[in-house]
């Protein structure tokens, strides 16, 4: 695990952030919040910038951001060890599953990956018979890519895909030629094509898959009030980063350590691919059931409510006046 730390932006930008805020919190009364992330990658850059422009705060939340595969995640969730868990469709999988979780906000409604593969291949057809990778082959990165590569015209079993570690991990395994492709988020797909890789097409454009937040149902009984907060916090972060690009993109030029042309191309890569209320609808949420069901061999007939709940969102997003 891996705590990553932030600084703190001119504090006047706060007041930028319109409706909805709530008195400044002392130190003495923050809650602190551990939250996991898969990977150090924009499309999970809200609880960093709201760290930094400290609109956690102003939720009374004192944010840890902790790095932890996916799976690892899942079980501290469960266990109680984190609060929440940057995995929207892995949390749905899970709770699929039996587990004591649930799906409480999306922040992305389609995927941001990129594929990129090495620069001897040169369509997704010469990926046959080679090695690709995933931070995790049972999170929801691995299904994207898995359903590129089928409408491409490559059966699962005609790859051998592997878990192969976080964004940056991956990387270095590409390069080397332990791999010989991968999907990226921004703004690592970028820094692969400056180290010589290709980009072969971008997820988007073939299949539709969600990220966003998950919890235990333990935390939504004993602390719905915190949950709210938590969600407020992501949705403010969220409008923010979108009203204010050129911040944004100073943010990820500090914080990613990026060029300003490398970070512009990040950000406009990635916000089309950003929700607006931190939900989907119902059909969406049934093909995600659907899919991971056919994957693991869940129930067949699983309650939409038992594996997502939108109730807090939806008093988050009125309280904001969002739509």
């Amino acid at each position: 695990m891996k705590v990553f730390q932030s600084g703190c932006l001119a504090m006047a930008l706060i007041f930028l952030l319109g409706r909805g805020s709530i008195p400044r919190v002392h130190a003495a009364e923050l809650e602190t919040v551990k939250a996991a992330v898969p990977t150090i990658a924009m499309n999970f850059m809200h609880a960093a910038v709201a760290r930094k422009l400290g609109i956690d705060r102003q939720e009374g939340i004192a944010l840890e951001i902790i790095l932890m595969r996916v799976s690892m995640a899942m079980a501290a969730l469960i266990a109680g060890s984190i609060d929440y868990n940057f995995a929207f469709e892995s949390t749905i999988n899970a709770a699929l599953q039996g587990a004591p979780v649930v799906a409480i906000e999306v922040m992305q409604d389609k995927p941001p990956y990129v594929i990129v593969a090495r620069p001897e291949i040169s369509s997704f057809a010469d990926l046959k018979g080679k090695t690709v990778a995933q931070n995790d082959i049972f999170s929801v990165a691995a299904y994207v890519f898995r359903q590129v590569l089928r409408a491409n015209g490559l059966n699962d079993k005609d790859y051998n895909m592997i878990g192969a570690g976080n964004d940056q991990q991956r990387l270095v395994a590409l390069t080397t030629g332990r791999i010989q492709a991968t999907t990226f988020s921004p703004p690592t797909h970028l820094m692969a094509t400056k180290a010589g890789m290709k980009i072969l097409g971008l997820a988007k454009d073939y299949t539709r898959a969600a990220n966003g937040v998950g919890t235990s149902l333990r935390k939504l009984k004993d602390n719905r009030d915190q949950a709210k907060r938590f969600l407020r916090m992501l949705l403010k972060t969220d409008r923010w980063m979108k009203s204010h690009r050129k911040e944004t993109i100073d943010f990820i030029v500090s914080d990613y350590k990026l060029d300003r042309e490398t970070a512009t191309s990040s950000y406009d890569l990635l916000m089309p691919t950003l929700s607006d209320n931190g939900q989907i609808a119902d059909d969406y949420i049934q093909q995600i059931i659907d899919r991971w069901r056919q994957q693991s061999g869940a129930p067949v007939s699983v309650p939409l409510d038992r594996v997502r709940d939108f109730s807090i969102v939806k008093e988050a997003v009125r309280e904001l006046g969002l739509r």
